[in-house]
């Protein structure tokens, strides 16, 4: 199994000397699950997306940085698409985690898809302290109404297997205590409701 780390909670280890928890939290979380609507100039269609929000591993004393998206257009009303998104590393320690396929249990009902050439980037995490890591993300399409599935399911596992092993998280937990930050199933659910509105 993948070796998980919280690049948030070593922010706050780093930055709570120079700036306020409070602060630190809300800063790393910009841009985390946010909901837009827009127009697509080349034929008129509606997009909908929602940036990539945190999953919650499955063992808690663990914290990766793995986090869920989405996007749906109009010319394709019946169906999604799934954004991965892993952090890893970070400064002067970059390095990339390929991802080789994503497996979904709901209620123990298991779906696995394999995934085509990952993309890897450099991102800038944080505006009070900045941090630059190695972001390495993955799109795949399923059906509408299985992402309905997986928002009301009692259990929802999500299974990564990426270049160095893989990464299992727990869909289903909107909240830790003690963790401020943006749950994708709370996002995504925000999402769902938006394609409602519009279609």
């Amino acid at each position: 199994m993948i070796r998980c780390f919280s690049l948030s909670v070593l922010y706050l280890v780093l930055f709570t000397g120079c700036v306020s928890y409070t602060s630190v939290i809300a800063d790393f979380n910009q841009g985390l699950g946010v909901v837009s609507t827009e127009t697509v100039g080349f034929d008129g269609s509606t997009r909908i997306s929602v940036t990539p929000a945190w999953v919650a591993p499955v063992d808690l004393s663990q914290v990766c940085t793995f986090y869920l998206g989405a996007s749906w257009q109009s010319t394709q009303p019946e169906h999604v698409s799934l954004e991965y998104k892993y952090l890893s590393g970070g400064d002067y320690c970059m390095y990339y985690t390929g991802f080789r396929s994503v497996g979904i249990s709901v209620n123990g009902e298991i779906q696995t898809w394999s995934l085509g050439d990952t993309l890897f980037t450099r991102e800038v995490v944080g505006t009070v302290e900045s941090v630059d890591v190695a972001a390495s993300r993955q799109v795949h399409t399923i059906p509408l109404a299985y992402l309905r599935d997986m928002l009301t399911a009692d259990s929802c596992f999500i299974r990564l297997f990426t270049s160095e092993g893989y990464i299992d998280m727990d869909f289903t937990v909107t909240h830790i205590q003690n963790i401020d930050t943006v749950f994708a199933k709370n996002a995504l659910s925000d999402f769902v409701h938006q394609i409602d509105a519009v279609n």
